[in-house]
């Protein structure tokens, strides 16, 4: 009886927010043009100033390396002010010598390039190694928008994605504004932050979502549930109590990361039950990994960071995954996969990986027990509203609390293991054992799906800026960009490459299991 009360209460509350949550949704189509306008004239236009062009000259990702490798290197040897590149607030350019030096050495191009003559790698990769946005009008990017809408949905997701953008940036501007009222950084900082964060971004935004809805368009995966005017992301209350938590967020992380003195990133919990890595703050997060307000704040920092677009860089990881299932199912009509979600944080990618694809057998691991709890919290939401919408949740969701490198799973007992954003936060050893570790749990055929930041040579425009990260105490990031996975996959014995994919500065490469 308790049961069906608390359903009934959820049915009638889902209700009677349609309407309030729809006016919200077409309101965001409304503001989104206004708001094009300004970014454009206002953040856009600095890009025209930054000199840099890259001339894709390779004729395919795969072919024209010389030619390629040629054009990164010239690429490099034009900047000669790093600190002018059309970079985001968040990775700032590195001014060392070493960092602008020229070399013809192949290890100097980045893993992100040779690896393409391993990996069947899909349009997007050279698509966005052409990519350098530039001075650009708001009819332009109106233009791209309006080549992509075909039908009515085609239109509601544009009007769900520029709001993402005009909201995560306004809470980006708010969140500056509360750590300069407590100052926790100066005015003159300040601004510089804002307007790195408006010169290149918002082009790669639309383009990033271009990119989602043609994905979407193709099959892949379904459209964002949480599209849905119903969703309590569309409820004033909710949307509040995030903002309001972001904006102590983002004053305590921007004086730890622009404090004058050394600043001590160890956990507030002294243990032996994490690996020694681990006890860290991250990001300089308040209590890095290990408590409920870390987890309860960090969707929507992320959110902010990238200005809306990380779900979307998120779901290219379902496009080796779509095929995944398209090869087990038809293999296997009879049985269901058994997947498992490796360092799933929140679990904001596990729902949309269950929304798209609910007849399978899915496992949630996460260190964190403060991230787990989230992560339950938020697929326990997802299934109350597949359930509300009348859709398939499939079998229950799973949790398990362990190190990525240390599962307790059988051996040989996954069809598909996925990581989405977990590599750049191992150190180099850790990063060995944890593909030591998928291809022990995985079946023979099995699918490793890796989805993570850029590393360079993937987009080498970015290269010379993307270094810059590992200054929001980013411990292991540095060697994260030099890091080849081909060699982790080779030294296993067992993993052979699949296919690539890129989306901003987002990777995912898959492997297969011989």
């Amino acid at each position: 009886h308790r049961s069906s009360l608390r359903t009934g209460t959820w049915e009638v509350e889902m209700a009677s927010r349609a309407t309030r949550n729809t006016l919200i949704l077409l309101g965001s189509l409304i503001l989104a043009v206004p708001f094009l306008v300004l970014v454009t004239r206002v953040g856009l236009a600095p890009m025209a100033k930054a000199g840099v062009v890259v001339r894709a000259t390779a004729r395919g990702t795969r072919h024209g390396a010389t030619a390629l490798r040629r054009e990164i290197l010239r690429c490099r040897s034009t900047v000669a002010n790093p600190s002018k590149l059309p970079v985001s607030q968040f990775f700032e350019p590195e001014r060392s010598e070493e960092a602008t030096a020229v070399s013809s050495s192949p290890e100097e191009v980045g893993p992100g390039f040779l690896e393409n003559e391993v990996f069947e790698c899909s349009p997007s990769v050279e698509s966005w190694q052409k990519f350098n946005a530039s001075a650009v009008t708001a009819q332009d990017l109106i233009n791209m928008i309006q080549s992509t809408i075909k039908t009515p949905e085609d239109a509601l997701y544009w009007a769900y994605s520029l709001g993402r953008v005009g909201f995560f940036t306004t809470n980006g501007i708010l969140g500056l504004i509360a750590a300069r009222l407590t100052g926790s950084i100066d005015t003159q900082l300040g601004s510089r932050i804002a307007q790195g964060a408006t010169s290149r971004i918002f082009q790669e935004t639309i383009t990033t979502f271009k990119q989602d809805l043609e994905w979407q368009k193709d099959g892949y995966f379904k459209r964002p549930f949480d599209l849905d005017p119903r969703h309590r992301q569309y409820n004033p209350r909710y949307v509040t109590s995030r903002m309001a938590r972001f904006a102590r967020e983002s004053t305590g992380v921007l004086s730890r990361r622009f404090a004058t003195e050394s600043v001590n990133t160890s956990h507030w919990i002294a243990n032996k039950l994490y690996p020694s890595y681990y006890q860290d703050t991250f990001h300089y997060q308040t209590d890095g990994w290990l408590s409920t307000d870390s987890a309860k704040v960090y969707e929507i920092s992320t959110e902010t960071l990238f200005l809306g677009r990380q779900d979307a860089m998120q779901r290219s990881s379902l496009v080796p995954f779509s095929k995944f299932m398209s090869n087990f199912k038809a293999e296997n009509p009879n049985s269901i996969p058994k997947v498992l979600e490796v360092g799933a944080g929140t679990g904001r990618f596990a729902t949309f990986l269950k929304d798209s694809y609910p007849d399978m057998e899915l496992t949630v691991s996460e260190l964190s027990p403060y991230y787990l709890e989230e992560a339950r919290s938020n697929l326990n939401y997802w299934r109350r509203f597949s359930q509300q919408n009348n859709k398939d949740h499939g079998p229950p969701v799973r949790f398990m609390q362990a190190a990525a490198e240390e599962l307790p799973v059988e051996d040989g007992s996954l069809d598909c293991v996925v990581s989405v954003y977990l590599f750049h936060e191992l150190p180099p050893k850790a990063r060995q054992a944890v593909f030591d570790e998928v291809a022990r749990v995985l079946k023979p055929g099995g699918t490793f799906i890796l989805t993570d930041s850029l590393q360079k040579g993937d987009r080498p425009i970015l290269d010379v800026a993307i270094g810059g990260f590992s200054k929001w105490n980013e411990p292991y990031y540095a060697s994260y960009l030099e890091e080849s996975f081909v060699g982790l996959a080779e030294k296993t014995g067992v993993l052979a490459p699949g296919e690539k994919h890129l989306s901003s500065v987002t990777k995912c490469i898959s492997f297969k299991r011989l």
